[in-house]
């Protein structure tokens, strides 16, 4: 198909995974840039700071719960977060009372599976 020509449409909304991946990617990354200090080693975070960050971004997650849990266990934390972990640590979500994203040392990047029992 040439550049100019576009793609005729199937009529069926984006794929909700999609919308769902970036919209949870640009609110996580809100709520972790509104907490986290420069050389912080965490940056606890709240239901309430996401849903406000959601809100601000004039999006809807339907399931608060679920973006924690993507990050926990299922996603990677984006790149914008990741990068800002101290030498030798990876980011990582734990529950302590209330959501908090919290730096582990580690020499590798941790698989799902071992975020979930840090």
């Amino acid at each position: 198909m040439a550049k100019s020509q576009k793609k005729p449409s199937t009529g069926r909304p984006a794929s909700s995974k999609a919308t769902a991946k970036g919209m949870y990617s640009s609110v996580i990354e809100r709520v972790f840039a509104a907490k986290f200090k420069p050389g912080a080693k965490h940056a606890d975070f709240s239901r309430d700071d996401i849903e406000a960050a959601a809100k601000a971004l004039d999006v809807d997650p339907k399931n608060v719960g679920d973006l924690v849990y993507t990050y926990r266990y299922r996603r990677a934390l984006p790149d914008s977060i990741r990068s800002k972990a101290p030498a030798n640590h990876v980011w990582i979500i734990r529950g302590v009372g209330q959501p908090s994203i919290g730096s582990r040392p580690s020499p590798r990047t941790m698989p799902s599976s071992d975020r979930a029992r840090a």
